[in-house]
């Protein structure tokens, strides 16, 4: 397992998420922690997959950089709502 800080995307105003946005690369996944959650994964075939049922401002800013990172769309809070929760 390998663990990293998540940079902001380039259209995001901020340099850093200070440590409170990690990707942890386990086997052929890379998950998103915010904080102490893990809130969403790539998989394999580079699917995106929802993992928490919340939504923040904050947690928000950390999935669109990670999105972005993938080369995939940012998406808005309806969006995020929208998706199927994975377990």
């Amino acid at each position: 397992m390998i663990v990293a800080n998540l940079i902001p995307a380039t259209c995001q105003s901020q340099k850093s998420f200070y440590g409170k946005a990690k990707l942890v690369i386990d086997g052929g996944k890379v998950y998103l922690q915010s904080y102490n959650t893990f809130v969403c994964c790539m998989d394999e075939n580079n699917q995106f997959h929802r993992l928490w049922s919340g939504w923040s401002a904050t947690t928000a800013r950390h999935v669109n950089a990670f999105r972005s990172a993938h080369g995939l769309p940012m998406i808005d809070k309806k969006e995020w709502l929208a998706m199927e929760i994975d377990k």
